[in-house]
């Protein structure tokens, strides 16, 4: 079985270019027997990821385009939230991370570290529910209203009036601060935006709260720019989510 996907890996890689390869051209490349090929291309042409033409060769099928558009969308997306984490880290000395909605939780994706000595626990910001963290918040705020029902069932979070107007409150200031439930920690985060206008992630930091009264201002206008950075990358790349 391993050995077959491992296959299936390499005939696949071989159509990155767009270009359509033949039967003979595959066997020859991948030193596969023409019959065992032939049918694992049969099955990729059923499951859509290849595509056989009148001539008998193979291209690309919807399928398979769908997945490299989808993996080169989040390929340019982690790595400009890479560099903003990196630079707004360097710029702060504090954790700086990026978050997105993976399945209608909460995932932090990119995290810088910290050389400070007294830092936020990151285990209890994993593990906290979206309504506790303001990259949870900000992602929350700018879902469109069948997203933000979902969202929020599957999480078993009440969709009240104290909610709705909290959200209502980020969208309105265009980033959020708030203490951590121990009032150990200052949460800020401000959105990111795709080409299409639409939220794709949170840009955040984690800080103590003894440390945020001096940098507040340098936080909140670090995250707006990174934002926006990010924002212009990905309207450059006309990469919408």
């Amino acid at each position: 079985m391993i050995k077959v996907i491992a296959k299936i890996g390499l005939i696949l890689d071989m159509f990155r270019s767009y270009k359509s390869h033949s039967l003979a051209e595959i066997s020859e490349r991948l030193g596969m027997k023409k019959p065992a090929l032939h049918a694992v291309l049969k099955s990729l042409v059923e499951l859509g990821y290849l595509t056989k033409t009148e001539s008998g060769r193979y291209c690309l099928g919807d399928n398979l385009v769908s997945l490299l558009q989808y993996a080169r969308k989040n390929d340019i997306l982690l790595d400009a939230a890479a560099e903003v984490v990196d630079e707004l880290h360097l710029k702060l000395q504090e954790k700086v991370n990026f978050s997105v909605i993976v399945d209608g939780e909460r995932m932090t994706v990119i995290r810088s570290n910290c050389s400070q000595t007294v830092t936020v626990n990151d285990s209890f910001c994993e593990k906290a529910s979206f309504t506790q963290t303001s990259t949870g918040m900000v992602l929350l705020a700018y879902q469109k209203e069948a997203g933000l029902k979902s969202i929020l069932e599957q999480n078993g979070i009440a969709r009240d009036a104290n909610l709705l107007n909290q959200l209502a409150g980020v969208r309105d200031k265009g980033f959020c601060v708030m203490d951590s439930d121990d009032g150990q920690a200052v949460f800020a985060a401000a959105p990111v935006f795709d080409a299409g206008n639409a939220i794709c992630g949170a840009l955040g930091c984690h800080i103590p709260r003894f440390r945020f009264s001096e940098i507040e201002g340098e936080v909140v206008e670090g995250l707006l720019a990174g934002a926006k950075k990010m924002h212009r990358r990905l309207n450059n790349a006309k990469l919408a989510f």
